[in-house]
């Protein structure tokens, strides 16, 4: 039982990590979006 619960706290920590990562990069490219002035 305690292996599962471990388990199911390793998969929760792996997606909380992904998640943040794939925020920052969104975050990223609206900051790189709003600072670069429009072509032309």
């Amino acid at each position: 039982m305690e292996t599962v619960f471990t388990l199911c706290l390793f998969a929760l920590d792996r997606v909380r990590t992904v998640l943040l990562a794939l925020s920052l990069i969104v975050l990223m490219k609206t900051a790189l979006i709003l600072l670069t002035p429009p072509p032309g």
